[in-house]
């Protein structure tokens, strides 16, 4: 993740900084999300095409919040 706007800050309760520092899939996402997250960049990457998928953030305070990811690549 490159930008981050003040809903995602809000939604995870993290700083800007600290997820600058932090590797996002380890920091944000539970364990049990890793497989999907991984089917879903692999997709992305074999077909080229925007992957959709349901999983959870794992927010600083420890909470869990359900959220819809879009990946895509960039040009």
């Amino acid at each position: 993740l490159v930008l981050f706007n003040r809903a995602f800050l809000e939604l995870t309760g993290y700083g800007e900084e600290e997820l600058r520092q932090h590797s996002w899939i380890n920091t944000l996402t539970p364990p049990e999300g890793y497989e999907i997250e991984s089917q879903a960049i692999a997709e992305l990457h074999r077909t080229g095409l925007p992957q959709v998928y349901e999983k959870e953030y794992q927010r600083k305070d420890g909470r869990r919040v359900p959220i819809e990811v879009i990946v895509h690549l960039t040009q």
